[in-house]
């Protein structure tokens, strides 16, 4: 069984090791302060980045955000607590800091400022290890409870999936055993085919069934190294679904639990 002791410890050791100066892009390109600064702002050496420090007598005293540019000319974000951030920090927990504005993050290293993060830097290899494994263990946990509620050699989970998938997973057994392997059938399933057995076997809702389409989307995006945070609600929503893994890692886990227990309390014929 694959507990939240093993869950816990993986992300404690990922909390450890991931942090933010992982995927800081440094050293940052800035520019000295002058009256036409949005002029300067299209010279080639700037057109690269979305923001930009600005120092005034060596000090970085406001950030030109090019994509926030309003009507009235304002470009400029004075500098503010609200825009730093550590380089020691977990990106455990800085994550959900990218989902609200401002969307950028000045990275301070001991007492300086010497880099930045910006929507692009969160599709770097740091951000694709912590949602896959999220996503990886969600899935684990989903086998799990699937083994517990039927059983070890129980395949009647299958009678949950279309006439169209029990073939094409049957015929991939067959596959198997003529190459001398013996699989279990389970192995053979998808992400998707879990949690449809797992949502049916359970009466979850469609809050259930629609995070899970759509961390199925993310997980194929983040290991086929494809994008997530085109735009600024692309990233709002990645986050966001990061957040519903933990949460539905945390309700099967929990519904792990009870299973388990009744499978105990059912003594040696199994299934109570």
């Amino acid at each position: 069984m694959i507990g939240s002791g093993i869950f816990s410890k993986t992300f404690s050791a990922l909390e450890d090791g991931l942090r933010v100066e992982l995927i800081a892009t440094s050293p940052l390109v800035d520019c000295e302060y002058q009256s036409n600064l949005g002029v300067r702002m299209r010279e080639p050496e700037f057109q690269d980045y979305d923001y930009v420090p600005v120092r005034k007598e060596g000090r970085i005293v406001s950030i030109y955000d090019r994509e926030g540019i309003d009507p009235d000319g304002h470009v400029e974000i004075p500098l503010h607590e609200g825009l730093l951030v550590s380089s020691d920090m977990p990106l455990l927990n800085f994550l959900p800091c990218m989902a609200k504005e401002p969307f950028f993050r000045l990275v301070i290293y001991g007492d300086t400022i010497k880099g930045i993060v910006t929507r692009s830097d969160l599709l770097k290899l740091p951000v694709r290890i912590l949602a896959f494994t999220y996503i990886t263990h969600l899935e684990r946990v989903m086998a799990s409870i699937i083994i517990k509620k039927f059983g070890e050699e129980d395949n009647s989970w299958q009678n949950i999936l279309t006439e169209k998938r029990q073939k094409e997973l049957l015929d991939n057994q067959r596959s198997d055993e003529k190459a001398k392997l013996n699989l279990p059938l389970l192995d053979k399933t998808e992400f998707g085919d879990k949690s449809n057995i797992v949502r049916k076997a359970l009466g979850l809702g469609r809050d259930f069934k629609s995070d899970l389409h759509l961390l199925k989307i993310i997980r194929n995006k983040v290991t086929h190294a494809r994008g997530y945070a085109d735009t600024q609600e692309d990233l709002k929503n990645f986050i966001n679904l990061l957040e519903s893994a933990k949460h539905w890692i945390r309700e099967l886990e929990a519904q792990l639990q009870v299973i388990s227990e009744r499978f105990v309390g059912a003594g040696p014929q199994g299934k109570s």
